[in-house]
């Protein structure tokens, strides 16, 4: 019989990872602050411009986060080298 190919759901770290990181905001809370910013934060960068964080993996001095820009499409940055600002 044919099997599905791929990771199963339940080994998906990366899931699971972002599901932990917003159950306080399911549960009525506000999102955990990563490096002073916010999944869904409109940001601005010097180079690639205006865009929305979509993810963010790490804490402290190794955070880096995911970022949509209108103009340049998906990037991942380093929050200690990224010149990101609040849009």
């Amino acid at each position: 019989l044919l099997r599905p190919v791929g990771p199963r759901p339940d080994h998906a770290p990366a899931a699971r990872f972002a599901a932990e990181r917003h159950a306080g905001a399911a549960r009525g809370g506000e999102p955990e602050s990563i490096g002073g910013f916010r999944i869904g934060q409109n940001v601005q960068h010097p180079r690639f411009g205006l865009g929305v964080i979509v993810d963010a993996e790490g804490s402290g001095s190794h955070t880096c986060v995911q970022v949509n820009f209108d103009a340049h499409g998906m990037k991942l940055l380093d929050l200690k080298y990224a010149k990101l600002t609040a849009a």
